[in-house]
């Protein structure tokens, strides 16, 4: 779930990249660019890059490996809590990616075109995947309708995607 929360401060703050000047220096010496929208205490930046992404050698889906590049960004100091979310949610209505029936795509089993979302599972010896899909997981009820987020809400929210992430940043003007 780790791992989710740092997709969403990526995902919401990836907008933010065009705040200041692109740097052809190298990183060593890449200076912050200013942006007033940006308090200093709230937000780094973390330079552009390029970088191997993929690989040829593993499962088909990583390759090719290719040179991929990503320009500077802004990034918050903490990720999103479940309580800033909720505040989102509450002032819009939003429905996260994973509250709204799935596209309906073929050869897809009929099982998972229900809303939910995948949950990490750690490995054992009998099962070696790591992710299940589980039927109404999604923010609130991060690992499945079994669970919630009560007392936890200064924790990192989980369960959206690229599209939740960038509505609630624009929502918050980041």
């Amino acid at each position: 779930m780790r791992d989710a929360s740092v997709l969403l401060s990526i995902a919401l703050l990836g907008a933010l990249a065009a705040c200041g000047e692109a740097k052809d220096a190298p990183l060593a010496e890449a200076k912050t660019p200013e942006c007033a929208a940006m308090p200093a205490e709230d937000y780094v930046w973390i330079p552009g890059a390029t970088f191997a992404m993929g690989a040829d050698a593993h499962l088909p889906e990583e390759g090719p490996a290719r040179d991929a590049t990503v320009a500077g960004f802004w990034m918050s100091t903490h990720e999103v809590t479940n309580a800033e979310f909720a505040e989102f949610v509450k002032a819009t209505g939003y429905k996260t990616l994973a509250e709204q029936d799935p596209p309906k795509l073929p050869g897809a089993p009929p099982e998972m075109l229900i809303p939910g979302g995948a949950v990490f599972t750690a490995p054992t010896d009998g099962n070696p995947n790591w992710w299940r899909w589980v039927v109404g997981a999604e923010w609130r009820r991060p690992a499945g309708p079994e669970t919630n987020i009560d007392g936890r809400g200064r924790d990192p929210v989980v369960q959206i995607g690229y599209d939740d992430a960038l509505a609630y940043a624009k929502w918050k003007g980041k």
